[in-house]
């Protein structure tokens, strides 16, 4: 457990004395209504983009330090209150002639400053054992306006304070006139609830600005947040009132309010550091797991919609060579019994043609020697039977059985090779669809794999963070539970379904 260090003294002339070294290393900004000093910081930008800086107030000493986070949607006075901190931690009271500040009021810090996405640190060392025991390290987060990325520009502003390894409080800022939840106000709480695990459970404090003292509406907003936080003896959440006025001119009959005010703040600063004095520091190590989960699983889901969208392109393609092949085989068929018929067809073509090609050419000369072939053949005959001689009849001869015998091989040679190409062809079909199956196959496992890790981010995100459903993550579990069915894997899926709506159910009841 951590140890507190509430037993500290300091006396009047050394607050007096301290407080003027700190006005030698400040710069006076003001001298009405009071005399303000503009404490002199080292100021360090820790990107490149200009929207992380660290401003350093004394020489640095980690060895009693505590590190907290402000958040809370624009207006609620985060920057007010940090002011009025050190103030505290320099023991001003309220009758001091003097006031101090860290942070320089909104009209008169740099534009770039007050209008782009800026988290700063700034790092209070030197003044222990005044009024606080220890060195303060103060994370300033923009308002919800300003930051629409706030869970993930956090932790990128944590991971570059590399001597910040643990975080002490996340303070929560609202006004004590608020009683609903605003849009912007679940956004921030979600938000960094979401980028926190369950070790912080009791590291969650809340701070209510512009309070008159009486009881808060504010506390029924806390209460509908989700935010673990403590309870008092009245069971409401533990908080602390502030009225962070600015330093300003006012009418005399006015003083023993803002008196008051001022009094009141400074008790309230009193419980706030002993609360914080006493609880254990939490280690960054489970924010940087639950971020990368959530990063895992966002990118998971958006490699599975591009493997599917590519599965369902190389199954249409698939289709489409196994609607070609079919129509192949039964062109095959068909081709084969054709191929035979045009093959017989061709032969007594060729014959018939080159008969009448002989008869138009020879027709005249048949004619005129018809008579003569007559006479002749049967003088022949006739002789032969005077001499003895046995007849033997002239063989009748086609002058196209040549043409046909010899075009006969030819038809079947080009049958042949017509077969041979799309035996070939649907040979090649049969390995391309071989390969898109095979291919298929290993996509599936990939995808199956990239599921099974996506579940497992889902399961591991249940455990360690305080808000699951947060951001981007109720939409990747959804669409994963889809996916699951789509692939078969109905267990998975449904063990999700329970899941989200087990939180929608306690989401309901909250609010």
């Amino acid at each position: 457990m951590a140890q507190s260090h509430t037993s500290y003294s300091t006396t009047r002339e050394e607050v007096t004395s301290k407080q003027s070294d700190v006005i030698k290393n400040s710069v006076q900004i003001a001298t009405e209504p009071k005399q303000t000093y503009l404490l002199n910081t080292a100021k360090i930008a820790l990107n490149k983009d200009g929207t992380a800086w660290r401003y350093t107030f004394g020489r640095k000493d980690l060895k009693k330090n505590r590190t907290i986070v402000m958040v809370g949607e624009t207006g609620t006075g985060k920057s007010a209150l940090i002011n009025m901190m050190v103030n505290y931690m320099l023991g001003v009271k309220w009758e001091d002639t003097i006031r101090f500040q860290i942070i320089p009021d909104e009209s008169k810090r740099p534009q770039t400053e007050s209008q782009t996405t800026v988290i700063t640190a700034y790092e209070i060392f030197g003044l222990e054992e005044l009024s606080v025991p220890f060195s303060l390290t103060v994370i300033d987060t923009p308002g919800l306006d300003k930051d629409k990325n706030i869970a993930q520009n956090l932790y990128t502003f944590l991971e570059s304070l590399s001597d910040v390894q643990q975080i002490d409080a996340v303070c929560f800022m609202v006004k004590a006139s608020q009683f609903r939840l605003s849009p912007s106000q679940k956004y921030i709480f979600d938000a960094i609830l979401s980028i926190f695990g369950k070790n912080m459970e009791k590291n969650f404090m809340i701070l209510i600005t512009f309070s008159d003292w009486m009881p808060p509406l504010a506390l029924q907003l806390v209460s509908e947040s989700g935010v673990p936080f403590l309870k008092d003896k009245n069971n409401d959440p533990v908080h602390f009132l502030f009225n962070n006025f600015p330093p300003q001119t006012f009418a005399k009959k006015y003083e023993e309010t803002y008196k008051t005010a001022w009094d009141n703040g400074a008790e309230s600063f009193r419980e706030f550091f002993q609360a914080l004095d006493k609880m254990e520091p939490q280690s960054l190590k489970m924010t940087k797991n639950i971020l990368r989960e959530r990063w895992s699983l966002e990118e998971g889901v958006q490699n599975l919609e591009s493997q599917i969208k590519e599965e369902k392109e190389k199954h249409k393609a698939l289709e489409e060579l196994q609607k070609r092949l079919k129509e192949h085989k039964e062109d095959m068929i068909s081709n084969t019994y054709q191929n035979t018929c045009a093959a017989e067809q061709h032969a007594t073509s060729s014959t018939v043609s080159e008969a009448n090609r002989f008869t138009s050419w020879c027709s005249c000369i048949y004619s005129i020697l018809g008579c003569l072939t007559s006479l002749v053949i049967a003088t022949y005959r006739r002789i032969g039977r005077l001499m003895g001689n046995q007849y033997v009849d002239f063989p009748e001869t086609s002058s196209s059985e040549g043409h046909q015998e010899k075009d006969e091989p030819q038809s079947k040679e080009r049958i042949r090779a017509c077969e041979d190409q799309k035996k070939h062809a649907e040979c090649k079909l049969d390995t391309d669809i071989s390969k898109l199956e095979e291919e298929l196959k290993d996509m599936k496992a990939v995808k199956t794999e990239q599921m099974d890790r996506c579940y497992q981010s889902i399961l591991e995100l249940e455990q360690l963070a305080l808000k699951l459903d947060s951001g981007s993550t109720p939409q990747s579990v959804l669409r994963l539970i889809e996916m699951l069915r789509e692939n078969g894997d109905t267990e998975k899926a449904e063990t999700l379904q329970m899941m989200l709506t087990r939180l929608t159910h306690t989401e309901s009841t909250r609010v």
